[in-house]
């Protein structure tokens, strides 16, 4: 990798910054987002955090591969070799928020399916 280097503490900060619910993005931005999200996984030393962005990951690959109807492979090989330094850090500032509202909702789920003894 290209010495991209994350301020994990930094990023899980910036997950609290509310999104709206129905924001989906567009298939370039979840394309940037399953990039951003699969070098975190695969550059962290933390197994939490790894396992986190990586279901993150998958989300943002669920987007875009629902919202084109092609799979992702290809287009993000190209795209990570595009990206440099200071636009993955622009990237994971965009899709951060987006991570983070993610993680809400599915806490909130959580909460109720225990609250209904699921």
């Amino acid at each position: 990798m290209r010495g991209w280097k994350l301020a994990t503490g930094a990023a899980m900060l910036a997950m609290a910054v509310p999104v709206a619910a129905q924001d989906l993005g567009t298939p370039a931005e979840n394309l940037d987002c399953a990039v951003w999200a699969s070098v975190i996984t695969g550059t962290t030393d933390d197994p939490e955090v790894a396992q986190g962005f990586g279901y993150v990951m998958s989300w943002f690959i669920g987007l875009y591969e629902g919202a084109t109807g092609t799979r992702i492979d290809e287009a993000m090989a190209v795209r990570i070799a595009q990206i440099d330094d200071a636009e993955f850090e622009a990237i994971g500032e965009r899709c951060a928020p987006r991570m983070g509202a993610f993680g809400t909702r599915l806490g909130e789920l959580g909460r109720r399916l225990q609250a209904q003894g699921n």
